[in-house]
């Protein structure tokens, strides 16, 4: 039997197992996590993406009920979001997923009224930055606000 996926908004319970998805990916990449700046956004992800304008859902396998992937939004300034946290667990990459949790996060991100969505990244999450290219994001000529990040992506939405 295949499995089936689901992407729904993420709760306080889910914020340990998104917590251990990013960080495991950024220590695959020789990336260090930073709790207390750069990822306190998951230490109580209702708090902060429970604003205006921000939105944090998860991608949950629902044979297991797990969570395994993640993809946040925050305003970056008037009509533009930052495109944050959209990661998969390991065993699960590769299969199409980053492709629906990204999808599902432009979706929003025009539901929400953005015109733009702009994300930072590091240049060694090589898939993902492909990804975003397949994706119409183009590279800017910005300096990333993220200390671990060298690359600032954006694109218009429809």
């Amino acid at each position: 039997m295949l499995p089936s996926f689901q992407i729904r908004k993420a709760t306080a319970a889910d914020g340990p197992r998104v917590c251990e998805i990013v960080f495991d990916a950024l220590r695959e990449h020789g990336l260090e996590p930073d709790p207390d700046d750069t990822d306190a956004d998951l230490l109580d992800i209702p708090a902060y993406y429970g604003r205006p304008g921000h939105r944090f859902d998860v991608l949950v396998d629902e044979t297991t009920g797990r969570v395994i992937g993640s993809v946040g939004l925050a305003p970056a300034g008037p009509e533009e979001a930052e495109l944050r946290k959209l990661y998969l667990a390991a065993e699960h990459r590769r299969r199409g997923l980053g492709r629906a949790l990204l999808t599902h996060a432009l979706h929003v991100a025009q539901e929400l009224g953005y015109r733009r969505v702009r994300l930072e990244a590091a240049a060694r999450l090589g898939a993902a930055l492909q990804l975003y290219e397949k994706y119409g994001f183009e590279r800017l000529r910005e300096h990333p606000r993220t200390g671990r990040c060298d690359v600032v992506m954006a694109r218009e939405l429809e």
